[in-house]
């Protein structure tokens, strides 16, 4: 029998005490400036792995894929650099900070690879599109299992026994170029104008093929976690921006008094840095202002409408004969939606995220028709306005789980790994 789990979105950085860490554990109601009483979550995986190891040893078959945005480079910065440097040297000294920060995570991939019957995949997410550079893949292969690099993968997507994976992104203004992720510096010194215009005075290196919206971001994020924990926590931000206008010059434990004024400070620096200033790499990376634009609304509003994972995988579910089941991750939500297509069962699943997440409490829909969800966001907003909100944490530790019988017999389910009791169950 062969057995496949997925997890996915750890965003793992330089550790607890770091308030740019996203795979830690922070008690709701303590500052955000105390990071004395955090703990990163390696621990919980840990324990995962063990149950593996043990439980799943007379399996001939174990695949873990780590779906995507496992790594956060975007919330890690080097000593007098940018937090947008593209380049394969600071992406190896990112890995590095990442693996001295989250040691047990690294000792439990260790283990699981020692096993004869594990293999090990990676899938570059938005967050971790640096997993392209050599440097990045042999640092980690070093760390895990450098006598069998052959057991540990790199990939962007796979389709493999009717099951496609891949992370999921599909905002056009953040996706990645997974034909040609890396601009080299031949192609680079072919643009000898463009690069005299941004006063090039240093050697040119190779940098990632990514939009420029995708360095704005993290940037914008980057200066703004330090005023608001919940930047980055939440599935939309749309809380954050309305509490910071209703609250200004309040402080709580999430939010700083300045947040508001930090916002619209930063959120203009990075406007204007990238778009009068812009550094030689964005050369092929320059966006237009409409997606730009369509980035700032997805930050505060959700996901695009026509761009979530979701509307990808019914789009692939339809159009591929070969396709039974889309495994993606990417928005933080698990699912796991059964269809029909052309009397033919067929599966959509998202692995959700291990991080805790905060979410603003939420009544029944309002309106169940389509055609009046314009109505029901403004009803929201009004809401928003009107009413004092209340938070609450959501953490689940979901997997998806796939088993293959020596019959071909495929069985896909959405599980969470109890922290409590240790084992996988049904997801609740």
């Amino acid at each position: 029998m062969s057995v496949k789990l997925y997890v996915s979105d750890f965003h793992m950085g330089a550790g607890a005490s770091s308030q740019h860490e996203d795979f830690k554990y922070h008690p709701p109601g303590v500052s955000m400036y105390d990071t004395t009483r955090d703990f990163v979550l390696d621990k919980y995986f840990a324990d995962f792995i063990n149950w593996i190891t043990t439980n799943l040893n007379h399996c001939p078959d174990i695949q873990l894929y780590l779906n995507g945005d496992i790594f956060d480079f975007s919330m890690i910065s080097l000593p007098g650099e940018s937090i947008a440097f593209p380049y394969e040297k600071e992406a190896g000294e990112k890995i590095k900070i990442i693996m001295m920060a989250h040691a047990q995570f690294f000792d439990a991939l260790v283990k699981f690879c020692a096993q004869e019957n594990t293999t090990l995949k990676f899938f570059k997410g938005n967050h971790d599109w640096e997993l392209n550079w050599p440097t990045v893949q042999k640092l980690i292969i070093d760390r895990i299992l450098p006598a069998h690099p052959e057991k540990v993968h790199f990939l962007y997507e796979e389709l493999d026994k009717g099951t496609y994976c891949r992370h999921g992104e599909n905002e056009p203004s953040i996706k990645n170029n997974n034909a040609k992720p890396i601009i080299t510096y031949v192609e680079l010194g072919k643009l000898p104008a463009a690069l005299k215009k941004s006063r090039l005075n240093f050697a040119l290196r190779e940098v990632l093929d990514v939009p420029l919206s995708y360095y704005m971001l993290q940037e914008l994020m980057y200066n703004l976690k330090p005023y608001n924990y919940l930047m980055g926590r939440m599935y939309t931000h749309g809380f954050v921006w309305l509490d910071a206008i209703k609250n200004i010059g309040c402080q709580s434990w999430y939010r700083s008094r300045l947040f508001p004024f930090y916002a619209t400070y930063y959120f203009f620096r990075v406007l204007f840095y990238h778009i009068l200033f812009a550094r030689f790499w964005h050369i092929k990376m320059k966006t237009s202002l409409k997606k730009i634009l369509q980035l700032l609304w997805w930050t505060m509003a959700g996901v695009l409408k026509g761009t979530a994972p979701r509307d990808s995988a019914l789009k692939i579910l339809h159009n591929k004969e070969d396709v039974d089941c889309v495994i993606y991750s990417h928005e933080h939500q698990y699912t796991f939606e059964v269809i029909q297509v052309n009397n033919k069962v067929k599966t959509y699943i998202n692995t959700g995220t291990w991080t805790p997440q905060i979410r603003e409490k939420m009544a029944a829909k309002i309106i169940p028709w389509k055609r009046f969800l314009w109505l029901q966001d403004c009803l929201k907003l009004v809401r928003g306005i009107l009413a004092k909100p209340k938070l609450e944490l959501v953490w689940k530790c979901s997997v998806a789980l796939e088993t293959i019988d020596k019959d071909g017999n495929k069985n896909r389910r959405l599980v969470e790994w109890s922290l409590e009791e240790k084992t996988l169950k049904q997801m609740s």
